[in-house]
Order: structure tokens, then sequence, then C-alpha cells
């Protein structure tokens, strides 16, 4: 199987909370960006070419 790192797991349940508390359609009143935490914790992950 695939290893997921524990803090990369964090990430994506509170993603899906976040998916699953704005479930509703979106509308142009409401769009919804992902959490700040979640973007702060993939940063650490996140792999540019070239560095």
């Amino acid at each position: 199987g695939v290893v997921i790192e524990d803090d990369i797991k964090l990430a994506l349940m509170l993603l899906v909370s976040h998916w699953y508390e704005n479930r509703e359609p979106v509308s142009s009143d409401s769009v919804n960006t992902i959490p700040f935490g979640v973007d702060a914790i993939l940063k650490q992950h996140r792999k540019v070419p070239g560095t």
C-alpha cells in the first residue's frame, strides 16, 4: 500500500470535513476556498521543480 504521512492525513481530513460542512451547491455569493490550515500543512510537502 501507499504510505501517507500523518500530517498529510490530517490535511485530508480537514479538507473532507470542510467539504462536508459546505456541501450546498456553490453560488456566486458563496465561493469557498480551502481552509488555511490545509494549505499551511501541505505547503511543507510541496515540491517545486528546479529547486
